[in-house]
Order: C-alpha cells, then structure tokens, then sequence
C-alpha cells in the first residue's frame, strides 16, 4: 500500500479500489471543512492539507474544541487566540527536501489568508472579557477546555502558554541563548493575551538582535516597553513590530510575508501607530515616546519592505533631537542635553529613570548616528551631521556608542567612517577635491589595530571573534572608503588588485570565522555586503551568500533579501558571457592568500572592476536603493 517515499500507492491490482478501503474516510477532514475546500479524505492525514502545509485535524466524528480568545458581546464572535501548529506544519512541509507539492506559493497563501479569522486580529486597546469555549478554528493545533477567569490571571498564563508553544515551533534561526521569561511584566498587565503574547516576544526575542552581548539590565530596547504604560503609541509600535518579525520567522521560504497570520496584526497596530504619531507630532511632542517610536518604526519598515522609507524616519528622529537640543539651549542659555542634571528642558521631553550606564536621550544620539552613518554608505544622500552635533560632540557620541551598538564596529572605525561619508557629502555640493584629506582618512584605517582594540575586551573569551569583527569592519570600511573617495584620490595602477586581495581577507580570513550561532554574527551584515561586492573569487562569493541567507533567517529583514538581489545581480554582470561587454580585466588573487588558479574571475566592464566602467558603488548610488543594512 505504501510506497518508499511514504505516500499511498493508487496501483489498482484486482480491477477494483480495495486496496484503499482502509485508507479513505468517508467523511471530508475537519480542516478541510472549515475551509470549504473539495476534501480527498486520505487518512490519516488528507493530502490536501499536507501539501498546503497545514494541520490535518481528521476524521473523528466529534467537533474538535480549541482555545479561543476574546469575546464580543452582542455578536457571538470570538477572536481565536494564535495558536503555532499550522507554522510547525509549514516548517515541516518547507524542509522536507523530496516532497514535492501541486499546490503553488500563491495558492497557499491565498488559502491561509482566506481561512484565518473574519474578524481583524488586531487586538483591543480596552480591557475585555475572555470567551468560553469555542469550537475548532481549522488552524488551531491546541485543544483545551477554557473558562471564564479574571484578565490579569488570563494574560498571565495565557501568554505563557503560548510562548511556550511558538518556541516549540517557531521557523526563527536565532541560536544563542536568551534569558528567563519575565511573564509578570508591568506592561502586561490589563492587555488582552494576544497583545501580551506579542509584548512578550518583543521583550524576549527582538531586543536580543539589538546589543552585542544580552544583559537584560542595559538593554535599552528593553526598557523602551516602559513608555507604553499609559500611552497607545509606543504599544502599537511594538506590537506591530513584533507581528512584523513573527510574522518573517514562521513564514517558510518561497511564500510571501502576508501569507502569515501575523502579518494583519502588523499591518493593523502600525496604522494605530502612524496615526497616533500624527497627532504627537502636530502637537508639538518630542518626548521620549515619540523619538523611541520613530527609531522602532525604522525596524518596522525594514522588516516589512526594506525599501528606503526608513528614511522618513530617521529624518523625522533627526529632526526631534535636533528640536529638543533647540529647547535645551533656549532653557539654559547654551548647549546641553536632555535629561542631565541642571538642564531645564521643556516639560515634553521626558525624563525617564537613568542608570550609570545609559539614559534615553544618549541613545537616541547614538543610534541616530549610527543608523545614519552606515545608511548613508550606500546612498548618493548623505548629510553631515557634524552641524547638527558638532565635529567633537559627534566624536563623543560615537565612543559611547561602541560599547552598546549591536554593529560591534570600534569607535575609531566608526568616527573614520562619518568622515568619509561628510567629505563626500562636501564634494556633492561643489567642494574641490581634497586629495590629502581623504590619504590621511585611509592612513587612519591601515594604522588601526584591530589586535588591540579587541584585547581590551573584559571576556578573554571573545576576544578572537572581536578581532575577526573589527578586521572585517576594517577591511570593509577601507573597501568603501576607496571606492566612495575615487574623486578624491583618483584611480592608482595597482588599486583593483589592491581592493580585491582586501575583499578576499575580509571573507576568507574573519567572516568565514564567525558562525551564525556566535552573537557577533548579527554585526557582521554591512561588512559582509561591502566585502561580497567587491570579491572575485567565487569561494569568497559563496561564504557571503551563506552569511547573507543565515543572515536572514536570524532578523528576518527585507533589505537582506534585496542585498542578495543585487550581490547576485553584480556578479552575474561580472561573469563572461553575462553580457556584460567591453574590455575584460584580470584580477589576479596573489598565492600568499590561498586562491588557487580556479578561483581566478575574469570580469566583463562595465560595472566589474570600475576600471572602464562604473564601480558598484557608483551603481549603488544610480539606483536610488538607499539600503540600511545594520
């Protein structure tokens, strides 16, 4: 009956379909039922359901229950509370390497929008009562009986439950570990399970993406949830950017984000958000919430698109701190930051609780810097902030910024780096070229020690990986800054040689050396797009693509996607008969660096070397992609 992949076989052998009287219900499956779909009642599983990647709930007689959320009174409908069993079910039909399914991406994702709940998942912004017992949602995997209980109770072990349950199932390929659950959170208190559960994920799961080392005290992501108590801004923004990231790390690859039961919820609190943000704004309102907001919505975007509208955001956060430093300076008579002791800053700008170690207002700063700095890389629109902050005040936040950015980059590099981005920007509006300025920018990378800098490290044992980091932050940065200055400096004989050795040590000698498990992993992203841009050797561009795709699978971005896109895109137009055309140039990768003969490429301009052609910053810059990959 069964045949060696494990599918039943049809071979009717005595002129009759005997051989499935035990293998066919006589009744459709449940799942099937609810989504008013022709079901083939296999058993035990209906291969319908199978190949749609969904839970087959079967044949018993009785209607499954299942555990619902939310009542509505006066309309008898009730919102299920998500449940992960059809996302395990993906994940299992997605890795499963020999199985082959009719049913096409965009089939699947129209089922699994057109069978979720009617009513919007978005959850409410006032205290509900919870519903009884519901009968089976056809996505649902869990069955229990629930009663009637108090909302602080429900939330409590509702959420629990829950997260217990996605962390069984989840498609995430984050690796390294995270603390203890904290379920009894102020902010949980009087939400609804859904947008607990969501709160929830974001205090456990996203904020370990933003710092290098998790310490649950100084995150300050973590700490950010304490501007929602009491304000409906910063709690759409993070449920929508938990929805959002959920949303991405159950989604198999080959299907689309919104095919996610998730993704409404996204979809509907950033609404929420934006318009709460719109009346914050003509208001007059820069306080922390609305800053705090504008930098999680830069997530929010990238996750959702990765497209440049981002931008808009780090504008408009650019343009609240430099509000609140207008207000400072009006309040004191001259500079000053906000929330310091003897600042009399306007009564808009909130004064949350400091530690030794960090405040809201320095973060903004410093995240405002960092995000600009590395977006502006890849960008043609690049703004000196240097007049927003000052040349020594820049400096300043950017050493601070070293030992809580999520990037990992040392502060020298950083600092090197704005330089390089504001000397293009003053060659953008007309400035001459300043040929020793930008030799004495690259003096600085080659002098940095990177050896150094990571054995400074309190942990011993971080200090290889650190190392590896800041090389590749090095190389990748000099890479960019030869590339980005070619104005200034001119073309050199040996320069594509030069860049392509570069490229070939920054992939083979310290991204290669850093494992997707590590947690200095998610701070190698820009270098390794910088570094596969310009390699040659077709090892180097596989060790990238498999960073990128790790990449992916641990923040679930969009702009990694689109970074795969294009490195893809360019090395393709560097490939013979790609099409490229023009005079090929040969790039030789010397021996002493372990590139045998094969790996050699020989590359079509224009857009390859950036000898005859275009470099592929250049190109960067014509296509308006405006990337932020950090």
């Amino acid at each position: 009956m069964a045949s060696r992949n494990g599918s039943i076989d049809m071979t009717v052998t005595d002129g009759k379909w005997t051989e499935l009287g035990g293998a066919i219900a006589s009744v459709p499956c449940w799942t099937c039922r609810r989504r008013r779909l022709r079901c083939d009642s296999l058993m035990p599983s209906c291969a319908k359901c199978t190949k749609a990647g969904i839970q087959c709930l079967g044949y018993r007689p009785e209607k499954p229950l299942v555990w619902v959320g939310l009542g509505r009174r006066g309309h008898k409908k009730l919102s299920t509370v998500m449940t992960p069993a059809s996302m395990a079910a993906a994940a299992a039909a997605a890795s499963s390497k020999g199985a082959e399914s009719s049913t096409s991406p965009e089939e699947h994702a129209r089922e699994s929008t057109s069978s979720p709940d009617k009513e919007s998942p978005g959850s409410t912004e006032s205290t509900s009562e919870q519903g009884d017992v519901e009968e089976v949602d056809a996505d649902a995997g869990t069955f229990v009986e629930f009663s009637t209980r108090s909302q602080q109770q429900s939330s409590t072990s509702d959420v629990g439950a829950l997260r217990k349950q996605f962390a069984e199932t989840a498609l995430s390929t984050l690796k390294f570990a995270l603390p203890q659950s904290t379920i009894q959170h102020p902010v949980l208190v009087n939400r609804d399970p859904r947008s607990a559960f969501y709160i929830d994920y974001y205090l456990e799961r996203c904020c370990a993406e933003c710092t290098l080392y998790y310490e649950d005290s100084t995150n300050p992501y973590k700490q950010f949830i304490q501007l929602s108590i009491g304000g409906n801004l910063m709690h759409h923004v993070v449920v929508a950017l938990a929805a959002h990231h959920m949303a991405g790390s159950t989604t198999p690859l080959g299907l689309p984000n919104s095919s996610s039961k998730h993704f409404p919820d996204a979809l509907v609190h950033k609404n929420k958000a934006m318009r709460h943000l719109r009346a914050a704004l003509m208001a007059g309102d820069n306080s922390d919430a609305v800053v705090a907001a504008c930098l999680l919505l830069i997530w929010v975007e990238l996750l959702e698109s990765g497209l440049s509208v981002w931008r808009y955001h780090l504008d408009g956060m650019i343009g609240l701190l430099s509000a609140r430093k207008a207000i400072d300076e009006a309040s004191n008579g001259g500079p000053a930051v906000a929330g310091q002791p003897g600042s009399q800053s306007s009564t808009k700008v909130s004064s949350p609780k400091k530690t030794a170690f960090w405040s809201f207002h320095n973060y903004f700063e410093e995240c405002c810097l960092v995000l600009h700095t590395f977006g502006s890389t890849l960008s043609s629109n690049k703004r000196d902030l240097s007049q927003l902050f000052g040349l020594q005040e820049l400096d300043k936040i950017l050493d601070r910024a070293e030992s809580r950015s999520w990037t990992g980059c040392p502060s020298e590099l950083l600092k090197t780096l704005c330089r390089v981005n504001t000397l293009c920007s003053a060659a953008a509006q007309g400035g001459a070229p300043q040929p020793d300025y930008a030799n004495q920018l690259l003096s600085r990378l080659e002098t940095f020690s990177s050896a150094q800098w990571a054995a400074n490290f309190r942990d011993p044992a971080q200090v290889p990986n650190r190392n590896h980091l800041a090389s590749a932050y090095q190389g990748a940065i000099y890479i960019y800054a030869r590339r980005a200055l070619r104005w200034h400096l001119g073309g050199t004989e040996d320069e594509e040689e030069r860049l392509g050795r570069t490229a070939h040590i920054v992939v083979a000698e310290h991204l290669d050396h850093i494992a997707s498990d590590d947690v200095h992993f998610k701070g190698i992203l820009w270098p390794a797009f910088v570094a596969g841009a310009e390699a040659r050797a077709d090892a180097d561009r596989g060790v990238i693509r498999r960073i990128l795709w790790d990449m992916y699978g641990l923040l679930h971005v969009r702009s990694v996607r689109r970074a795969i896109e294009l490195l893809e895109q360019m090395w393709a137009a560097r490939t013979p008969g790609a099409g490229g055309g023009g005079d090929g140039c040969l790039v030789a990768l010397h021996d002493e660096f372990g590139v045998s003969g094969d790996d050699i490429v020989v590359i079509d301009d224009p857009g390859g070397c950036g000898v005859a052609g275009k470099s592929w910053l250049e190109e960067m810059y014509e296509g308006g992609e405006d990337l932020l990959l950090i």
